[in-house]
């Protein structure tokens, strides 16, 4: 799958994130996040792998990190509509679970 591309290029970022989302896709969780967390060590601003990082957060019931990495990826592109329909999700999400 994404093995080899990371042999080839370890520190590219997109190839991380890729990884990363399809992880969680398939229930890897723990992995994913780990991929993301190497992904912005690499490079901290990257919108994408921080929409990515915060969809996983969102969806594993850690909705205050995930709204801080949202905020993160939104300082670097404020019209992202990747980022922004992700992080309303992720509000309404946390809305219902409060009521």
């Amino acid at each position: 799958m994404l093995e080899p591309a990371l042999e080839l290029f370890p520190k590219n970022t997109l190839t991380l994130t890729t990884y990363g989302k399809t992880l969680a896709e398939s229930g890897q969780t723990q992995k994913a996040i780990k991929v993301f967390e190497r992904a912005l060590q690499i490079d901290e601003n990257d919108a994408m792998t921080l929409t990515s990082y915060g969809k996983v957060l969102a969806e594993n019931r850690n909705p205050q990190q995930a709204f801080d990495i949202f905020e993160r990826a939104l300082q670097q592109n404020r019209n992202d509509t990747t980022t922004l329909n992700s992080y309303g999700k992720a509000l309404a999400n946390r809305a219902e679970e409060v009521q």
